[in-house]
Protein backbone atom coordinates (compact mmCIF):
# COMPACT_ATOMS: atom_id res chain seq x y z
CA UNK A 1 0.00 0.00 0.00
CA UNK A 2 1.06 3.56 -0.20
CA UNK A 3 -0.28 7.19 0.10
CA UNK A 4 1.07 10.18 -0.07
CA UNK A 5 2.73 13.00 2.98
CA UNK A 6 2.08 16.29 2.75
CA UNK A 7 4.85 17.05 0.82
CA UNK A 8 3.12 14.99 -1.43
CA UNK A 9 5.72 11.54 -1.47
CA UNK A 10 4.87 8.79 -1.56
CA UNK A 11 5.11 6.89 1.84
CA UNK A 12 5.20 3.23 1.83
CA UNK A 13 3.30 1.23 4.29
CA UNK A 14 1.77 -2.28 4.99
CA UNK A 15 -1.22 -3.71 7.11
CA UNK A 16 -0.20 -6.62 9.39
CA UNK A 17 -2.60 -8.75 11.53
CA UNK A 18 -1.53 -8.93 14.98
CA UNK A 19 -3.63 -11.17 17.56
CA UNK A 20 -4.20 -8.57 20.86
CA UNK A 21 -6.30 -8.60 23.41
CA UNK A 22 -9.09 -6.25 22.96
CA UNK A 23 -9.87 -5.92 26.29
CA UNK A 24 -6.75 -4.14 27.15
CA UNK A 25 -6.21 0.23 26.89
CA UNK A 26 -5.82 1.51 24.04
CA UNK A 27 -2.57 2.65 24.78
CA UNK A 28 -1.40 -0.61 26.53
CA UNK A 29 -2.08 -2.68 23.60
CA UNK A 30 0.00 -0.38 21.20
CA UNK A 31 3.40 -0.96 23.83
CA UNK A 32 2.43 -4.81 23.87
CA UNK A 33 2.42 -5.13 19.79
CA UNK A 34 5.45 -2.57 20.03
CA UNK A 35 7.59 -4.59 22.16
CA UNK A 36 7.00 -7.48 20.28
CA UNK A 37 8.39 -5.91 17.15
CA UNK A 38 11.49 -4.87 19.49
CA UNK A 39 10.51 -0.80 19.77
CA UNK A 40 8.47 0.91 21.53
CA UNK A 41 7.37 4.68 20.31
CA UNK A 42 6.00 6.11 23.63
CA UNK A 43 8.57 5.84 26.40
CA UNK A 44 6.53 7.99 29.36
CA UNK A 45 4.49 5.35 29.46
CA UNK A 46 7.25 2.51 30.19
CA UNK A 47 9.47 1.73 32.60
CA UNK A 48 12.99 0.62 30.93
CA UNK A 49 15.23 -1.09 34.08
CA UNK A 50 18.56 -1.69 34.02
CA UNK A 51 18.34 -5.22 32.80
CA UNK A 52 16.60 -3.99 30.00
CA UNK A 53 13.31 -5.29 30.54
CA UNK A 54 10.20 -3.23 29.27
CA UNK A 55 7.13 -2.34 32.59
CA UNK A 56 4.08 -0.72 32.50
CA UNK A 57 1.83 0.65 35.46
CA UNK A 58 -1.31 -1.22 35.90
CA UNK A 59 -4.71 -0.92 37.10
CA UNK A 60 -6.75 -3.85 37.20
CA UNK A 61 -9.87 -5.43 38.49
CA UNK A 62 -9.07 -9.36 39.45
CA UNK A 63 -11.82 -11.95 39.72
CA UNK A 64 -9.63 -13.25 42.46
CA UNK A 65 -7.82 -10.71 43.80
CA UNK A 66 -6.10 -13.10 46.55
CA UNK A 67 -5.43 -15.24 43.78
CA UNK A 68 -1.46 -15.00 42.84
CA UNK A 69 -0.75 -13.33 39.34
CA UNK A 70 2.20 -14.46 37.88
CA UNK A 71 4.49 -11.39 36.76
CA UNK A 72 2.17 -9.09 38.46
CA UNK A 73 4.27 -7.09 41.70
CA UNK A 74 1.10 -5.52 43.41
CA UNK A 75 1.88 -2.29 44.92
CA UNK A 76 -2.25 -1.56 46.43
CA UNK A 77 -5.16 -4.01 46.70
CA UNK A 78 -8.94 -2.12 47.42
CA UNK A 79 -10.89 -5.19 47.22
CA UNK A 80 -10.68 -6.44 43.39
CA UNK A 81 -9.24 -3.63 42.22
CA UNK A 82 -5.22 -3.46 42.46
CA UNK A 83 -2.75 -0.88 41.15
CA UNK A 84 1.00 -2.33 40.04
CA UNK A 85 3.32 -3.02 37.45
CA UNK A 86 4.11 -6.01 35.24
CA UNK A 87 6.56 -6.67 32.51
CA UNK A 88 5.30 -5.98 28.84
CA UNK A 89 5.77 -9.58 27.89
CA UNK A 90 3.45 -10.79 30.96
CA UNK A 91 0.57 -8.60 30.53
CA UNK A 92 -1.13 -10.73 27.73
CA UNK A 93 -0.58 -14.20 30.35
CA UNK A 94 -1.28 -11.99 32.76
CA UNK A 95 -4.33 -11.11 31.87
CA UNK A 96 -5.53 -15.11 30.42
CA UNK A 97 -4.77 -16.23 33.75
CA UNK A 98 -7.08 -13.72 35.59
CA UNK A 99 -9.67 -14.91 32.50
CA UNK A 100 -9.21 -18.46 34.08
CA UNK A 101 -10.33 -18.07 37.72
Amino acid sequence: MSGRNKKGNANKFSLEDQKVLTNLDPKLQQVVLEAKEGSISDRSIAIFTESGDVEVDVIAKLKDPNAPINGLTVVQRIGQIVTGYVNVTDVEPMLTADMAH
